[in-house]
């Protein structure tokens, strides 16, 4: 045991998530984990203060398990991880890695991302919101604030009669289209590329191809994007694209990235009656200014990018899956691919 244990890597954490290391020391017996405490820098001029002992750490990691926040400080740790074989990243979205080395040099060890936790509680988010606005919650609460019986709420749209188009059908697209398509809905999907027939899944009644995304936005009562930001996504709505949308009026949601569409674009495509609404979970600035004029408009609903939380299980079963392959020299699952940016 004492000889398994002296081979075991050298495994560090960089997390802010609660209970993580524990759990991952309760799942990874004969694994020791060890943290290192870091402050992000008020100001982008400034230098990221360690203690010796995290510095120390650091030098002797061979892997290592972060999130967004020490990710987007990461080049500047770089020289303190000279023995880093693999970096572990505890979400779905890996835009923040990309941003973080824009300029700089692929980094020389493996990164692997978590998808797949997130899909099911996004749906829920999609799903709740679709039926709040079509059954008029929002509406019915503005009523008991102001102690009216109002019963014109009765002319509604059944979900089942609703179209939706969802930009990406990856992981969690997928589980999206599967949470529509139990309700009821049509459900359209936008692809990068073609998908084979065993690739496909059974939830989506049409698939589009990014060239055919206009098609897409005229037919589609709501639009959600869960697409990733890569270099061929960003401002993808912005400008005039929306119009597309204008035959339907559609409903626009997005859950994957803001930047996939500028702020002026989505005040345009509401005051030009191209959408009837936007439900933002994810904005090209974050967190969103108060002087922003989205939060005035009645048309715009916003949410602080939490469309999904961590799931404490969920993450420790990814690594776990991962490390064994790491221990075992197997090509490990989920691993970034630095031309695809995904």
């Amino acid at each position: 045991m004492q000889e398994d244990a002296r081979k075991s890597p050298a495994v560090t954490l960089a997390t802010k998530v609660a209970r993580l290391s524990e759990t991952l020391a309760a799942e990874c017996h004969d694994t020791v984990f060890r943290q290192v405490h870091f402050t992000r820098p008020k100001s982008s001029g400034e230098l990221v203060q360690l203690q010796e002992a995290d510095i120390q750490i650091l030098r002797e990691t061979e892997v290592l398990v972060c999130e967004n926040t020490f990710v987007r400080l990461f080049p500047s740790f770089v020289k303190y991880v000279p023995k880093l074989k693999w970096m572990h990243y505890n979400v779905a979205g890996i835009d923040s890695i990309f941003k973080a080395w824009e300029g700089e040099c692929p980094p020389h060890f493996i990164i692997t991302r978590s998808p797949g936790f997130s899909g099911i509680e996004m749906a829920d988010y999609v799903i709740g919101h679709v039926i709040a606005r079509e059954r008029k919650f929002k509406e019915m609460a503005r009523c008991q604030e102001d102690c009216i019986w109002n019963t014109e709420f009765c002319n509604f749209r059944r979900v089942s009669e609703l179209t939706i188009g969802i930009l990406g059908v990856g992981d969690i697209g997928s589980q999206i289209a599967k949470q529509c398509k139990n309700h009821g809905m049509t459900v359209w999907g936008l692809v990068k590329h073609e998908h084979l027939i065993r690739e496909r899944t059974s939830h989506v009644d049409v698939y589009k191809f990014s060239a055919e995304l206009e098609q897409l936005l005229a037919e589609c009562d709501y639009i959600c994007n869960v697409l990733p930001s890569t270099s061929s996504t960003r401002g993808l709505l912005s400008g005039k694209m929306l119009s597309a949308c204008a035959k339907k009026k559609s409903v626009f949601i997005n859950i994957g990235r803001g930047d996939i569409i500028d702020e002026e674009s989505i005040v345009s495509a509401i005051r030009n009656g191209w959408i009837s609404a936007a439900i933002l979970d994810v904005l090209p600035v974050e967190p969103l200014p108060a002087t922003s004029q989205l939060w005035k408009m009645p048309e715009v609903t916003i949410t602080p990018h939490m469309a999904t939380c961590f799931h404490v299980p969920f993450i420790c079963q990814r690594f776990k899956d991962n490390y064994q392959k790491f221990v075992r020299g197997e090509e490990m699952n989920h691993v970034v691919s630095w031309q695809s940016e995904y």
